[in-house]
């Protein structure tokens, strides 16, 4: 098996609802160390089986399967990527084995992230043209940056990438097990169909900065980046803030939440402060979940 892995958004920007029903964002996707774990094996006929270990969701210990979707496997996104890849003139079939680490509804990515493993063990020898990629998007907005397996700068609704050169750091993720509905999420919003005035765009001060060589140079880069979804998720889930409020008394550099929730994470230069932070936070809030991670 190898790691199918979750990311999470430095900063998260939605700019406005656009004519297709998709809103515009601007984020940044760091890509973590630490995910699922998948395995593929070919089939000799064209068929498509998937088996799935326990969800480790701190809040439930129902079978992956059953949670995803419903358990309605037409809408599980590994089965849409494998319709997809038919489409695209793929003829193989798959057997998925699939260790289930990144709860669904977490903001983390993780059936994007599956999704990329499975184009990318069925399309060994693509290497990621921009059609190709437009493809991948039609089945999640964020499958394309797994794709490309490094940390971008997303915009337009998830196909706009640009890499980004950053220092390796330590983090912590609080996986809180509350699912946010992320139409809902969007909708709080209340996004016009319009673009909004050029001043008002997020990082276009920086949009050349792709490169940082220390630690403190991205730091000064990342700590007035916002997650437009966060106060809505606070809102909804006061204890949430409490949470949040901890892991900067820790000592972190920054603490955000990714996606449109519900996990929170830490970042930081130090290992020893990341290690230190999982066995206080685990013990001030036993009914969440943390896990170390590094980019």
């Amino acid at each position: 098996m190898f790691l199918s892995p979750a990311k999470i958004n430095l900063g998260l920007k939605v700019l406005y609802k656009r004519s297709d029903g998709y809103h515009e964002i601007d984020s940044i996707f760091l890509r973590l160390n630490w995910g699922d774990e998948i395995s593929f094996e070919p089939l000799p006929e064209v068929k498509f089986v998937l088996h799935s270990e326990v969800n480790l969701d701190p809040r439930s210990k129902k079978d992956y399967l059953s949670v995803s979707e419903h358990g309605n496997i037409e809408k599980n996104i590994l089965y849409k990527t494998w319709l997809k890849a038919l489409d695209l003139g793929c003829k193989k079939g798959v057997k998925i084995l699939l260790k289930k680490k990144i709860p669904t509804g977490a903001g983390l990515g993780g059936g994007s992230s599956n999704s990329a493993e499975l184009f990318r063990f069925l399309f060994p020898n693509e290497i990621g043209s921009n059609s190709f990629l437009k493809e991948l998007s039609e089945v999640g907005a964020d499958v394309p940056f797994f794709w490309k397996q490094r940390h971008q700068r997303v915009r337009g609704i998830g196909e706009i990438l640009e890499d980004i050169f950053i220092p390796r750091g330590w983090g912590v993720l609080a996986l809180t097990g509350y699912i946010i509905s992320t139409k809902d999420a969007f909708l709080s919003l209340k996004k016009t169909l319009h673009p909004p005035p050029p001043t008002e765009l997020w990082i276009k001060r920086k949009e050349t900065k792709n490169f940082f060589s220390t630690w403190e140079e991205f730091r000064d880069f990342f700590l007035d980046l916002k997650n437009d979804f966060e106060p809505y998720v606070l809102e909804l889930y006061p204890e949430l803030k409490v949470l949040r409020d901890y892991m900067e008394e820790l000592g972190f550099d920054y603490v955000s939440m990714t996606g449109t929730g519900s996990s929170f994470y830490g970042l930081t230069s130090q290992q020893e402060l990341a290690q230190d932070s999982v066995g206080k936070l685990s013990k001030k809030f036993p009914h969440h979940r943390f896990e170390i991670f590094q980019f």
